[in-house]
């Protein structure tokens, strides 16, 4: 993190990171460890030993997860396709030991810059994956060991390299419920921003984020410029306002004109909705709404692989064409076209982006 990487474009993303562990299982395996197919689920005592179980039985492939590395590892990937040079960087917090020296070594090789915090007393958060016939099911179980330590320390004490002057810092909800005073610091730090292109970005993550940290939330809502979220986060976010509202495209209004401590600087919401059209609402910096909803290409169901991830794909080809200054209908473009092509594969594997849309500068 040192030499010239302020001169160049920059983008930071912040979350719980969690090294993918994914394998290829019997099922013997789910049944030892009370595992079903497509489920979701926080790891137990019973489950201690199942990343080392993957590891030693199976073939094992290693990915660098959690939300936000997942969409600097996407947005890394496509500004390697348009050869487009800039800072993609990354921090969370790792324990010191194997699975932290492979996480650093997958994002590094999915192009992004990381600067990890390391925990001394906890385990580098894992997620185990185990594919079942010939990987249409997948079961998830989750540790969450170092991922829940990190702290804003780590930022005041990397403040140059990751922070002062970085044009996008995108942050997942998920980060809340561990270190509700990174998103205070980041927040303050942009609303103090002289430079209007730079954006603070946060990522809604699930509805579960405005149930149990609305307090938080709210008081965090108004330093973020650009905000992202699928339609069931909208309407958890929209119960938490109390807004008497179900149409999410007047939800994505309410949010756009909602208050704003750096009131210069416009503020863009985004909403997807499955495979309908995405809502996109832009308050411009005199206040003006502009709203505007962009068909989804559809994908042919026997393309279809694991929709796991496809937000975060969304945001990282949207930030990937809006840090180059493009239109934002054409952020939304490629947008959707990452998504597409992260459900064509199983798991969060960074695609080539051969058929990537061409660039429109704005």
């Amino acid at each position: 993190m040192k030499g010239d990487l302020a001169k160049k474009p920059s983008i930071l993303g912040l979350c719980n990171p969690l090294l993918d562990v994914s394998a290829y299982v019997d099922q013997e395996l789910l049944d030892r460890y009370a595992l079903k197919p497509n489920d979701v689920i926080l790891a137990e005592e019973k489950h201690k030993d199942l990343c080392k179980d993957l590891v030693k039985n199976y073939k094992v492939e290693y990915t660098a997860g959690g939300s936000a590395q997942n969409v600097m590892r996407v947005a890394a990937g496509i500004f390697r396709r348009q050869n487009y040079d800039c800072n993609v960087m990354f921090t969370g917090c790792i324990g010191q030991d194997e699975f932290g020296s492979l996480m650093r070594k997958k994002a590094n090789e999915d192009g992004v810059i990381t600067n990890y915090a390391v925990s001394q007393t906890e385990p580098t958060g894992t997620c185990a994956v185990c594919l079942t016939e010939n990987g249409k099911n997948r079961s998830l179980c989750a540790f969450l060991g170092a991922s829940q330590k990190f702290t804003d320390e780590h930022l005041k004490n990397n403040w140059k390299e990751l922070v002062e002057d970085t044009d996008i810092i995108y942050i997942s909800g998920f980060l809340m419920g561990v270190s509700p005073s990174t998103f205070q610091l980041l927040g303050e730090h942009m609303a103090n921003c002289d430079n209007p292109k730079r954006k603070y970005c946060l990522n809604l993550s699930a509805p579960y984020v405005s149930l149990a940290f609305g307090e938080h939330l709210l008081k965090i809502m108004k330093y973020v410029d650009i905000v992202f979220g699928n339609d069931d986060e909208a309407l958890a976010y929209a119960k938490l306002k109390g807004w008497e509202t179900k149409d999410i495209v007047e939800i994505a209004q309410k949010i756009a004109s909602d208050e704003k401590v750096r009131s210069t600087v416009g503020r863009i919401v985004v909403i997807t909705r499955g495979g309908d059209p995405i809502v996109l609402v832009e308050r411009t910096h005199d206040g003006k709404l502009d709203v505007n909803q962009f068909p989804c290409e559809s994908i042919p169901s026997s393309e279809m692989v694991d929709t796991n991830g496809a937000g975060d794909s969304f945001a990282g080809g949207f930030l990937s064409q809006y840090l180059q200054g493009a239109p934002l209908e054409h952020c939304v473009k490629v947008g959707d076209y990452a998504a597409r092509e992260i459900i064509k594969l199983s798991g969060i594997v960074v695609p080539d982006f051969s058929h990537l849309p061409e660039l429109v500068k704005g």
